[in-house]
């Protein structure tokens, strides 16, 4: 294998084997390499890996479809070639599955954010503004939608923006909090059982199959 720098410096993270130090994927999608560093035993994971001896970012090649011909050593923050008795073919085959489970891992955490987009407005802190919201107008509806408005401003900024009477503000407010919260319970849902079975996953061949099944229970869902 050999070594070169990459045009595109990026905060790049490595998953290394515990006992030998040999490297077993490297990617710039650091949440993904977190996952796999806490499902995969013996290994951990080390951020920002190119500091400071690769300032233009890692190109590392891969041998046999994998990244176990490079070790790593952490006192000198580089990677050199891999003895040829340490990088067993076991070695291989771990750091070709870490590799698909790196991308199978991308690809859902994508398609993940691509959902929560739908929910967002792009202005910072309107997060905070939405959950007030569903608060006061819960609270108006507990007290039978009376009360001192000066308790409920954003009930009354939207009732006169919208020409709706308070209880008709209070009534749609909550029911987009509910709509939104479905969305989100879906979500969830499709993240805590496709992330586990990627975890679960113990050959390279069985992520196609769980990819394929993420994107069809998405698509049914009508989340993506």
């Amino acid at each position: 294998p050999t070594i070169r720098a990459t045009s595109r410096p990026e905060m790049q993270g490595a998953l290394i084997d515990s006992a030998t130090r040999i490297l077993l994927v490297v990617s710039t999608n650091l949440p993904a390499l977190n996952v796999l560093a806490n499902s995969m035993l013996d290994t951990f994971l080390i951020i920002h890996v190119a500091h400071p001896n690769y300032p233009n970012g890692l190109d590392l090649r891969k041998s046999n479809g994998s990244y176990a011909g490079w070790t790593w050593s952490g006192k000198k923050r580089i990677f050199s070639e891999s003895r040829p008795d340490v990088a067993t073919e076991s070695l291989h085959q771990r750091s070709r599955l870490a590799i698909a489970k790196v991308a199978a891992l991308s690809r859902i955490m994508r398609s993940l954010n691509l959902m929560h987009t739908k929910l967002t407005t792009g202005i910072e802190m309107q997060n905070v503004v939405y959950a007030l919201k569903k608060e006061q107008a819960l609270a108006f509806k507990q007290q039978g939608y009376v009360g001192e408005i000066v308790q409920f401003p954003f009930i009354v900024q939207y009732a006169d923006v919208a020409h709706l009477t308070l209880k008709e503000a209070a009534d749609d407010i909550l029911l987009k909090a509910q709509l939104d919260e479905e969305v989100l319970a879906k979500g969830e849902l499709l993240r805590l059982t496709y992330l586990q079975r990627v975890r679960e996953a113990t050959h390279p061949n069985e992520l196609p199959a769980i990819l394929e099944e993420f994107a069809r229970e998405s698509y049914i869902n009508a989340l993506i």
